[in-house]
């Protein structure tokens, strides 16, 4: 064996050691299932009813962060339209799976209708704000 081969012999051995070190324990980052919230932001204490539209990759479960909350969900292409009833106030409203939760600004969310506790249509939506965190 020559001098040079034992040098490059040597160095590959080098090179493949201070990768090894570079990965460290754990690994590549995987993905991780979970649930992300969605929050709402409401003008009035008096909501009864509110349909809202989830938008974003591969969405499982939609369930209510109350249980004196209602809820029906529906797919729809690219994400899920979810309706909700019961006491409706501002802050945390449902619940939903995804494969990564650490993706959640793949996700959004949008306030297609409200009613408040009568039944009444709200004419305008100003005001009202769906984030998924």
């Amino acid at each position: 064996m020559t001098r040079w081969t034992r040098a490059v012999g040597a160095l590959s051995l080098v090179s493949a050691l201070v990768a090894l070190v570079a990965c460290g324990k754990d690994g590549p980052a995987s993905s991780k299932a979970g649930e992300l919230t969605l929050n709402l932001t409401t003008p009035f204490a008096d909501d009864g009813a509110i349909l809202v539209s989830v938008t974003g990759p591969e969405i499982g479960t939609v369930r209510a962060t109350s249980s004196a909350l209602a809820v029906h969900s529906r797919a729809i292409a690219g994400g899920v339209r979810v309706a909700v009833f019961g006491d409706i106030a501002s802050g945390s409203l449902l619940r939903i799976a995804v494969p990564d939760a650490s993706q959640s600004s793949r996700y959004s969310a949008s306030v297609i209708e409200v009613s408040d506790r009568a039944n009444g249509v709200r004419p305008v939506l100003t005001g009202y704000k769906a984030k998924v965190e």
